[in-house]
């Protein structure tokens, strides 16, 4: 059996765990398990340090207990503290990091003068994740524009159908949006897989505020470059969750974004996992 583990702090990468559940076509053939493993988001009075560490623990649990043969990293936060920790150095097999997939997207689309718009949590901005690989790039800083916001990706998993959410989305967003202005193309960057749940809100937020020419970097999509073509491939989607899976609301709100049975029936059987 083929095992690819994708995980992420909450919920979000299931996203991304599904889509590559459904286009996946490699694997002519051959029985491949789609595994998402949920992760307790940090607590806030974690160090990066302490982060690090943390997520190191679950990296070598989840490979002892899965074996995965690819590691996907569905997550914006731990795509930046991977290259931090003793298992990258370790772990041989494919190993598909957010922040990689997406700063090579814009890198490859990149013309003069566009600007680049990062929504993400305040440690993937304070700790200058996209920052690294795009200056390298030799892309401006003055070119690179980020926006923390604190407490979103737990907002979104508990209030997605709520029809306060918008509203709060925008309000966050709006306190915080800087003045832009001399761009050719504005590249929109959803530096958390939990935000993709509610596109629609960002660009109406967006829209509110003049931006045009926007070319958005969906990082779930854009990791769909890991479904090569093939045929009659015999897959499988599981979820497990670390000690506790959230509350019933999440997993209806989830049920309900998803309108999947595969989903549905993956997150019914969830198991948990205790460490």
């Amino acid at each position: 059996m083929y095992n690819i583990v994708a995980i992420d702090l909450g919920w979000g990468g299931l996203l991304q765990a599904y889509n590559v559940f459904k286009n996946i076509e490699r694997f002519s053939g051959k029985a491949v398990n789609i595994i998402f493993v949920r992760l307790p988001i940090f607590k806030y009075d974690m160090t990066v340090q302490d982060k690090v560490d943390q997520f190191e623990l679950y990296l070598n649990n989840i490979t002892k207990r899965f074996e995965p043969e690819e590691l996907i990293i569905a997550c914006n936060t731990l795509s930046g503290l991977y290259p931090n920790t003793s298992f990258s150095l370790l772990f041989k097999k494919n190993v598909y990091n957010i922040i990689e997939i997406t700063s090579e997207c814009i890198i490859s689309n990149y013309e003069e003068g566009s600007k680049i718009l990062i929504f993400a949590s305040e440690l993937t901005v304070s700790e200058r994740f996209y920052h690294k690989r795009l200056l390298e790039s030799g892309i401006c800083e003055e070119n690179i524009i980020c926006i923390p916001l604190k407490g979103l990706a737990r907002l979104i998993e508990e209030e997605l159908y709520s029809k306060e959410l918008p509203e709060k989305i925008n309000q966050l967003v709006l306190k915080l949006f800087p003045s832009i202005d001399n761009y050719n193309k504005m590249f929109v960057v959803l530096g958390c897989t939990h935000y993709e749940y509610v596109t629609k809100i960002f660009f109406d937020v967006l829209k509110t505020k003049g931006i045009s020419n926007l070319y958005l970097v969906d990082a779930v999509y854009n990791a769909l470059f890991i479904c090569n073509k093939g045929q009659d491939v015999k897959k499988n989607l599981y979820i497990y969750s670390y000690n506790s899976g959230g509350n019933i609301t999440v997993k209806n709100n989830l049920k309900r974004y998803f309108d999947s049975d595969t989903v549905n029936s993956a997150l019914d059987k969830e198991k948990i996992i205790h460490i």
